[in-house]
Formats: structure tokens, C-alpha cells, sequence
């Protein structure tokens, strides 16, 4: 999942992680969170607990980050990450088959944009640009619940390829995502939605994979964004696919 001898990306994130060391502990806000707080709840704990997320300064792991247009043609790149989100950003160094590239993204996409092998091809450097704001805002999981601008507006269960799971409903129009799914059983997070969820259409699903690291946290060592279904929820054709490995909390 990794290459040998590839080096660390340090990842700080969420600023209520990051930013709010000293100040109370973040509340569920039964405003902001509504029929979903329950779950999330389970969720937070599921991944180790707030606190513990919280007095992280660094998540230091190494990535494969897969980019894939339309075409199904993958543009494959091993990353060094430093997602901090009290500033709002991402910044990735890359090596890739033509060379080294830098880019810095926010979760709308602004680029700060330094590179080294890309040159200026507008169309890959959206495609970066795309790919790694959508990144910053996933990678977030259900954190993005609690300070995100998305508010949740309905919590139902339902079966979804064959499991159980609790569907939060979210309100997101800046950011675009429609729902969250829960295992109810462990809490994890294991899907999210963006866009229209009808079959066929243009919206987006990203699928969660997970590992308990050694200091007890559990962390999203896979994601991956595929295009919805032509005739399900969960369709075949992959967007981007990331492998997170040597994961490190600082």
C-alpha cells in the first residue's frame, strides 16, 4: 500500500483539533447535529474519542493518491501531505512518473499553486485541485458534522448493498454533500454522499476502509469516491482512490 522509503505527510487536522487546544471540549450541538447526535456520538467514540483526536498536533502517513477521469485513465502519484485545517489547506508534495509537483488547496478549491514536473497544464492542475479540496473535506469524516457547514436534518435506518446502516440526511449547500451513512452496530462512518443520490446521475459516493492504529485510534486508511450507480447507489466507476499507510498520530 506504500512505497518503500517514501516519507511522512503530516496531517493536522480539524481546526477544533488543532486550533482549540485549552478551550472547552466541542458539545454535540442538538442544533446543529439534531436526530443525527446520538450516532454521532457513537461515531466520535469509535474513532477514539474526541479528546483524543483533539490533543493530536500531527497524523504523520504516507499516501498513494489515484486521480481518475472520465476516461477510467488513473493518474497515480505517492504523496506528502500536510492537511491543516485550522488554516483551511492542504499541501501535497508529490512525485509522479514526469516529475515532482507541490499544490496547496482549500476545501473550495482556491490554489495557491507551486510546482516542479507538471508544468502549466490547466486541465491536470484542476483535476489536483478537485481531487485534494474533496480530500480535505472527507478526510474529515463526521468531525465535519460538528464544525463544517452542514447541518443534519434527518437520521433514518435502512439496508444498503446487504447492511444495515443509518442514514443522516445533511443541508450542505456550500460544500455539496446529501448524506451520511453509519454502520448503527460500531458507529463508524462508512459512506458519504454528494450531489443527487438518483441512480444514474452525476452525484458521488465516497466509501470508508478503516485500521485501529497502535495507540488505539481508528483511521480511515482507504477512501475512495466513485461516481453513483447506473441503476444503485454505489456505482463501479472510480473518481479517486487514496491508501493511507505508516500512519503516526504526533
Amino acid at each position: 500500500m506504500t512505497r518503500t522509503g517514501g516519507r511522512a505527510i503530516a496531517i493536522a487536522l480539524l481546526a477544533v483539533w488543532a486550533g482549540c487546544a485549552g478551550q472547552a471540549p466541542l458539545e454535540l450541538d442538538p442544533a446543529r447535529l439534531g436526530p443525527a447526535r446520538d450516532i454521532v456520538a457513537a461515531s466520535l467514540t469509535a474513532l477514539g474519542g474526541m479528546e483524543r483526536w483533539r490533543q493530536a498536533h500531527a497524523i504523520n502517513a504516507q499516501a498513494i493518491v489515484r486521480m481518475i477521469d472520465p476516461n477510467g485513465q488513473a493518474w497515480i502519484t505517492f504523496q506528502r501531505q500536510e492537511i491543516d485545517v485550522a488554516g483551511g489547506r492542504l499541501s501535497a508534495l508529490a512525485d509522479s512518473g514526469n516529475g515532482q509537483w507541490r499544490a496547496v488547496v482549500d476545501t473550495r478549491g482556491r490554489l495557491p499553486w507551486g510546482t516542479r514536473g507538471l508544468g502549466p497544464d490547466s486541465q491536470r492542475r484542476r483535476q489536483v485541485t478537485e481531487s485534494l479540496s474533496l480530500l480535505l473535506r472527507r478526510v474529515q469524516g463526521p468531525f465535519a458534522l460538528l464544525t463544517g457547514p452542514v447541518m443534519c436534518v434527518s437520521a433514518e435506518p435502512l439496508r444498503l448493498e446487504g447492511k444495515r446502516l443509518l442514514r443522516v440526511g445533511v443541508e450542505a449547500a456550500e460544500t455539496g454533500e446529501t448524506a451520511y451513512y453509519f454502520d448503527p452496530v460500531t458507529g463508524l462512518l462508512r459512506y458519504v454522499t454528494a450531489g443527487s443520490e438518483q441512480p444514474g446521475g452525476d452525484g458521488t459516493v465516497t466509501i470508508y476502509e478503516y485500521a485501529m492504529l497502535a495507540n488505539g485510534v481508528t483511521f480511515p486508511t482507504r477512501i475512495r469516491v466513485v461516481k453513483v450507480g447506473k441503476y444503485a447507489l454505489i456505482g463501479d466507476q472510480a473518481l479517486l482512490e487514496v491508501d493511507y499507510g505508516s500512519v503516526k498520530f504526533d
